[in-house]
């Protein structure tokens, strides 16, 4: 072995080692770098963890929690959210392979700012946007936060990256020329979306359970609305109107033995044939580009439904209600001007000041 002050090589390794002890035991860490100069500052890292841990500031994990690797906790943070049947989990487990994919094999307690920083310019490489490293990285450290909280570990942060908040939003005529080349069935989803401001996967889970037809309204169970907050909707005019083809439809399919709980369900004569809508991204993509509207979202209906109800005088408390906003921020947020909004009030600004007088 080669050392060098405090620090050493095994002749079968490329980087430098430190070793140390802490209460009788005795430590050896790889700093997993050739650099004799980066090898030292880590060296002084962790006689300064040390310190602070004799001082009882910090904890220096055992042997056995030094084998904790990011990619275990992750796995543990998957199956809670399965455990609590969190209606995100699909959402969670497309960013927690990123994660996995670039700092899986990480020991968690040697997890540190920089190797989040390295992360983020990892990912936008990769193409990916801010708002989507932002939502990795902080299921990350919501994976690892327990973790190092109970060894008295920091838990590392980084600056969020920019995020390109989206502005999209349809008119009546746009979903109009979109649900042209909708199945009939996905149409009136999409048209539930555009009324009410759910969000595409309150809307699929909603069953006949939730249908109360003696009081014409329907109501999404807490365990599916992404704030935990159950909603009531009064079922008036297109909505009503909805739901009645959408009963028509379920009549049709209990003729043919093919009922299903739930009230949108798929119609292809396939194997999915009565399932809910799990996923109408390439539908939804044929038909937007179809009408011209190539790039929308499904999510620009909720901005929609946000600002229709704000333009119809709906109070915000209301309008919160109805869309699950929990924040007037977020509400907020949504209820975006337009260039239409800004000419009208140019309009009106412009009419009042056509009545005030004038010198001649």
């Amino acid at each position: 072995m080669k050392k060098t002050r405090g620090l050493f090589k095994f002749r079968n390794s490329k980087y430098w080692w430190i070793s140390y002890s802490f209460q009788g035991d005795y430590r050896c860490e790889s700093t997993k770098t050739t650099d004799v100069t980066k090898a030292r500052e880590i060296l002084k890292q962790k006689r300064a963890e040390i310190e602070a841990a004799k001082a009882g500031l910090v904890q220096l994990p055992g042997a056995e929690s030094r084998r904790a690797t990011i990619s275990s906790l992750t796995e543990a943070l998957k199956a809670d959210y399965v455990l609590k049947d969190r209606h995100s989990i699909k959402g969670i487990t497309s960013h927690l392979k990123q994660v996995n994919a670039v700092l899986g094999d990480m020991r968690v307690s040697d997890l540190r700012a920089k190797d989040l920083t390295n992360y983020q310019m990892t990912r936008k490489r990769q193409g990916a946007a801010g708002g989507t490293i932002n939502r990795e990285l902080a299921l990350l450290r919501r994976a690892i936060r327990g973790f190092l909280e109970e060894h008295r570990l920091p838990v590392p942060r980084v600056q969020p990256l920019p995020e390109n908040v989206r502005e999209g939003f349809f008119s009546r005529v746009e979903v109009e020329s979109v649900v042209k080349h909708l199945p009939p069935e996905v149409a009136d989803f999409v048209w539930f979306g555009f009324y009410t401001g759910w969000r595409k996967g309150e809307i699929a889970s909603l069953r006949w359970d939730d249908v109360d037809a003696e009081a014409r309204t329907i109501r999404l169970s807490w365990r599916k609305s992404k704030n935990k907050q159950a909603r009531t909707m009064a079922l008036e005019g297109a909505l009503a109107a909805i739901i009645k083809r959408q009963s028509i439809a379920r009549a049709e399919r209990v003729l043919k033995g093919h009922d299903s709980p739930y009230v949108f369900v798929r119609a292809d004569g396939t194997k999915s044939h009565g399932r809910p809508f799990d996923d109408i991204s390439v539908v939804w993509r044929r038909a937007c580009k179809a009408a011209g509207l190539e790039g929308r979202v499904f999510h620009d209906l909720r901005r929609s439904a946000a600002r229709n109800m704000d333009r119809a005088g709906v109070s915000r408390h209301v309008a919160m209600q109805i869309t699950g906003h929990k924040t007037e921020s977020m509400h907020r947020r949504y209820n975006i001007v337009d260039d239409a909004d800004l000419r009208a009030a140019m309009r009106r600004t412009q009419q009042y000041l056509d009545t005030l007088p004038s010198e001649k």
